[in-house]
Formats: structure tokens, sequence, C-alpha cells
């Protein structure tokens, strides 16, 4: 059943451990190209309605040279394209590396619980329980961003202990949480 070399539950805890690990390591990998292709995009929007013959200044390599935007934008389209194929490569390895993580729970009934200190940790934790719990129900993701964005914090602790407890109608507890929040 599943991997070699899984034998006990610990092997099984350290292997998921390792696989969110890697996820998330993917996953910021994923945001930091993200974060370049977008900072590329806004400055061939600056560059674009400037004349040709501009001086501009382009950082290569952390030395900051003096070119004109005629040089520099047809560099920052080429730059951002290849960003883009990254970032495509990258978001590819993200889901593949989501379903890994999904068949294994499935295969082992691995279930994540969010523990009531990490519901009032810092906002930092409580991302990260809602990462998790949104790996799980992928399906149910605009709804869980709607709860949790508009509720107070003594309600997003019942929002997602209702959505973790209640694995067999996921809509009706959403719903419930939803409707007591309004």
């Amino acid at each position: 059943m599943g991997e070699s070399g899984l034998n006990n539950e610990r092997d099984i805890i350290n292997r998921f451990q390792e696989l969110k690990q890697e996820l998330n390591t993917l996953a910021s990998k994923y945001n930091d190209v993200e974060n370049q292709a977008q900072e590329h995009e806004s400055v061939i929007k600056t560059l674009i309605p400037l004349e040709g013959s501009r001086k501009c200044f382009r950082l290569i390599g952390g030395v900051l040279v003096e070119r004109t935007v005629a040089e520099v934008l047809p560099a920052v389209k080429n730059n951002n394209e290849q960003i883009r194929m990254v970032s495509a490569a990258l978001e590819k390895q993200v889901r593949a590396k989501e379903k890994e993580l999904i068949a294994f729970q499935e295969e082992y009934k691995i279930r994540v619980k969010v523990s009531r200190t990490c519901l009032e940790g810092s906002m930092q934790t409580v991302g990260q329980a809602f990462m998790l719990v949104m790996l799980t129900y992928r399906a149910k993701e605009t709804k869980m961003k709607r709860l949790i964005r508009h509720l107070p914090a003594k309600r997003k602790k019942v929002v997602l202990g209702s959505w973790s407890q209640n694995s067999r109608n996921k809509d009706s507890a959403a719903d419930a949480c939803l409707n007591q929040s309004t």
C-alpha cells in the first residue's frame, strides 16, 4: 500500500511533511517569478509612451548602465517573455506537486487538523492553516476566501473548525458559517 519504505506512521508523516515543504518551496519560487514578471510589465508600460531616443537606465548584473529607451525596451520585453515561460513551467510543477500531495493524503487517509493555537496565532499561521484547508478542498477556494476575508477573528475560528469537521457536506458548513456572519 503506497510508496516503498513507508512502513510505519512516522515515515508516512515525514514523507507528508517533505511533500508539503516541497510544495511550499515551489509556490514561493512561483510567486517570486510572478513578481518579477509584474515588475517587468510595469517597466514596459512606463517605457512604451516614451521617445526612443530618451535616456534611461538599466540595472545589468548589479551595474547601472545608461541606454536609450529604444535599446532597453526590446530587451525588457524579451526578458519578460522568458520570465513568463519560467512562470508557466513553475505553475505546472506546483499543480503536479499539489496533485501528488493530495494523492498521498488520500492514499494514507491523512487529515490535516487545524489546532486552536494555530487559529489564535499570527496571521501567517492562519494563512498557512488556510492554505492547508484549501489544498484539501480546492474546489471551494473562492467560497473560503470570501468567508475568511470578511469575518472577524472569532468567526474565522468557527468557519475553519466547521469546514474541517464537516467532511460530508462542505457546502452546508460553509453556507451556515456565511449566514451566521451576516
